[in-house]
């Protein structure tokens, strides 16, 4: 009897161990060990007319395109240079190409989209496609995010925040 309980007891640590490992990020720096709801990506906005930065935070989703921008970023922050489309997005290639997780979305101001794989594309207003959602600005509201990412913008630098 004691045996049975004994493995019982194993099975659920074994159990547990591995469920808390699949949602674990490791190798962040120093092989400290990071879970996905605790990293952020800074994002910091230029504006080459006026030469102002704006800086947001964002949240990114679990998934293997997040996940795997965040293994990019462990190594150096990323620029992309931005163009508008269509008055609510702006659009620039990662310069590099990510898993993709594509299903029909609806966008809303401060959502962060990865298009056909390798275009990073920053919402400030609505739209609905097909395409991967990797995250969203957290950190200022709708009309802060219009007048940074929809007025000047041509490039934006992603760098990875540990809170």
């Amino acid at each position: 009897m004691k045996l049975k309980i004994f493995s019982f007891l194993m099975s659920i640590f074994f159990i547990s161990c591995v469920m808390a490992q699949s949602k674990t990020d490791t190798n962040f720096s120093n092989n400290e060990e990071v879970q996905m709801t605790d990293l952020q990506i800074k994002i910091t906005v230029i504006n080459s007319q006026t030469k102002n930065e704006t800086e947001f935070t964002a949240q990114l989703n679990d998934n293997s395109s997040s996940r795997s921008l965040l293994t990019k970023l462990k190594n150096s922050p990323i620029t992309i240079n931005a163009h508008d489309y269509g008055n609510f997005e702006k659009v620039g290639s990662l310069g590099f190409s990510l898993p993709r997780n594509d299903k029909y979305f609806s966008t809303t101001c401060g959502d962060l989209i990865l298009y056909q794989g390798n275009q990073f594309v920053f919402y400030y207003s609505k739209n609905s496609y097909t395409f991967t959602h990797l995250g969203k600005i957290i950190n200022a509201t709708d009309d802060q995010i219009k007048q940074a990412i929809g007025n000047q913008f041509d490039s934006a630098v992603l760098k990875l925040e540990k809170l």
